[in-house]
């Protein structure tokens, strides 16, 4: 009983295999384009949708802030907190080749992105000590100096990425 059961079902494929290839062939042809038009308006119209969203998401629930500081006797320097910014916004409004130091700490999440433009005259081996204060007894003391080749250069910048904590800071010139 088995070998004629496998007799018929061999004859039966040796005998409609072309027709069916054909068929097959344009079945899965059709098949093909019809998974591709779909795919295409379905998927076109939801990443458009996702766009649209995350879009009005972030314009509506997070706002950027930027607090300045102005320099004063005690401390020659000018703080810019950039908060929910992204690192590249900050970057593009600074003048091209305007960094002189560069301490980026991205262990902690979220950064604050920190501006400090000191405004003063460029001596031989002048340093500066900026000490950041924030919440929770938070201190964080960064040294750094002026970039080589700035001795014509009487502001000098330091770009920082810190925990979002920070709040203030100071800056001794040495």
């Amino acid at each position: 009983m088995v070998r004629c059961l496998v007799t018929v079902f061999l004859r039966f494929d040796i005998c409609c295999l072309p027709k069916m290839k054909v068929l097959a062939m344009l079945f899965r042809r059709l098949n093909i384009f019809i998974i591709l038009y779909l795919s295409l308006v379905l998927f076109g119209c939801q990443t458009e949708t996702a766009i649209q969203e995350s879009t009005n998401l972030e314009s509506s629930s997070v706002s950027t802030e930027t607090q300045s500081s102005s320099p004063s006797i005690n401390d020659p320097a000018e703080y810019e907190f950039h908060r929910n910014k992204a690192f590249t916004d900050v970057t593009k409004e600074m003048p091209d080749s305007s960094v002189d130091h560069m301490d980026l700490d991205m262990a902690t999440d979220p950064n604050v992105i920190v501006v400090v433009t000191v405004n003063v005259p460029y001596k031989e081996g002048i340093r500066f000590t900026t000490t950041f204060a924030g919440s929770n007894n938070l201190i964080i003391e960064k040294e750094w100096a002026p970039a080589a080749g700035g001795e014509h250069d009487d502001q000098h910048l330091g770009l920082f990425i810190l925990p979002a904590a920070v709040e203030s800071g100071t800056t001794v010139v040495h």
